[in-house]
């Protein structure tokens, strides 16, 4: 089973380069502290708008050269694809939990008692999820965490609809109602013979809750409603640099690059993803 789903992921195109790009991305994430060659905070008062190494004046201590107030941009990226990456990575998580608690919760109820929470979601979901972020980030205050919690509420919704209405498509197949004739209790059937049939939409909807939770983050920065100060966040970088743009293009460049190569690999590998996972896909 698994080497077959490997071999479909495979099959599909840049699939494999965007996953192992991915890879590279998260493992920098990871090790960012350990791999960065300065601090990303550290100041260099006679490095002050370098350019990256290939070009003219550019000095190869500081690869990819440094900002307004001298600070390596390399080292400031890597801290970001930490900071940007774990906080989307922690947004979805908290997102997928709770929307996925609820909609399991609201699927067994009677259908008198969802209409309101179910009219309540979809009015949720017809709104996007960084109007809906940035609304809660300005009510809840400004910071990173700030910043993370309202991407988990914004993005819950969307995993909500998807529990609920995969649990009421399946529930009503006739392998639960023999579970259910073979005297199988609710956790018995929700967990074994429930669950491994929505796993695909959710792990769907990871993938889309991604990428969407990387922008929303990096575009909270930017905006200054979650990483603000010196704080190395992929937006926020972009935000103390819109106004070199034209003198010093690359420190807008670079971190507008790192995330549109993070959401494009992420999309990829999603699409990829559910593509593979798709049976009706599969055999057309």
């Amino acid at each position: 089973m698994y080497v077959s789903l490997w071999s479909r992921f495979a099959n599909k195109p840049f699939a494999l380069p965007s996953l192992f790009l991915l890879l590279a991305i998260t493992l920098l994430a990871v090790l960012g502290r350990w791999l960065a060659p300065f601090d990303p905070t550290l100041v260099h008062e006679n490095a002050v708008l370098l350019p990256p190494f290939w070009m003219e004046s550019g000095q190869t201590s500081f690869v990819l050269g440094t900002d307004d107030l001298g600070r390596d941009m390399l080292s400031r990226l890597i801290h970001g694809a930490r900071l940007t990456m774990g906080s989307a990575s922690i947004a979805v998580l908290a997102a997928g939990l709770v929307g996925w608690l609820l909609g399991s919760i609201a699927a067994f109820l009677p259908n008198w008692v969802v209409v309101l929470p179910n009219r309540f979601m979809d009015t949720l979901l017809a709104l996007p999820s960084l109007l809906l972020a940035v609304l809660m980030a300005v009510a809840f205050g400004t910071s990173i965490f700030t910043g993370i919690a309202a991407v988990a509420l914004a993005l819950a919704p969307h995993f909500y609809r998807v529990t609920y209405q995969s649990i009421k498509n399946e529930s009503s197949r006739e392998y639960v109602a023999a579970a259910r004739l073979d005297g199988a209790d609710g956790f018995s059937i929700y967990f074994q013979t429930l669950m491994p049939n929505i796993a695909v939409p959710l792990i769907v909807q990871l993938t889309l809750a991604f990428s969407a939770a990387i922008l929303d983050i990096a575009a909270l920065g930017f905006l200054g409603l979650a990483a603000t100060g010196a704080i190395p966040e992929w937006g926020n970088l972009l935000s103390s640099a819109h106004d070199f743009i034209q003198i010093a293009p690359w420190t807008v460049a670079l971190p507008g690059l790192a995330i549109l190569l993070t959401v494009l690999c992420v999309n990829i590998v999603g699409g990829a993803l559910r593509a593979s996972l798709d049976p009706k896909g599969v055999q057309r």
